[in-house]
């Protein structure tokens, strides 16, 4: 789901709520930091179910398309393969969710006929 809009509509609270008092902690992640997707190091989502990107922006144009590559993969992919430093890299089952709230547009490169992401209309 890719939640985007202007700043003060609700995105966070409503991320917030799923991770604290939906799901739990334990089982979701939330971050800025876009190298969880595009990073060589990703031990941290083990286990998750729910991951929320807050808003990611991308400044150059081939960031933007490998983010979005990135993700594709990330989102189609029945296994993910879990690589920590200075240990083997193994596949777990993939059953991440994800969710992405900006204020930019740009965040994410959408193909006219995507399907991978649904996009609700926020006001």
């Amino acid at each position: 789901m890719f939640l985007y809009s202007g700043s003060g509509t609700g995105k966070t609270m409503l991320t917030w709520f799923l991770c604290e008092r939906v799901l739990g902690p334990k089982i979701t992640m939330k971050t800025a930091n876009k190298q969880i997707i595009t990073g060589q190091f990703n031990k941290e989502l083990e286990g998750k179910c729910l991951l929320i990107l807050e808003e990611m922006s991308n400044s150059k144009f081939t960031d933007w398309i490998t983010f979005a590559n990135r993700l594709k993969d990330f989102i189609d992919s029945d296994t993910l393969m879990i690589e920590e430093k200075y240990r083997t890299p193994y596949p777990v089952t993939n059953i991440m969710n994800l969710i992405i709230n900006s204020n930019n547009s740009k965040t994410i490169w959408l193909d006219r006929n995507d399907r991978r992401y649904f996009i609700p209309d926020i006001s």
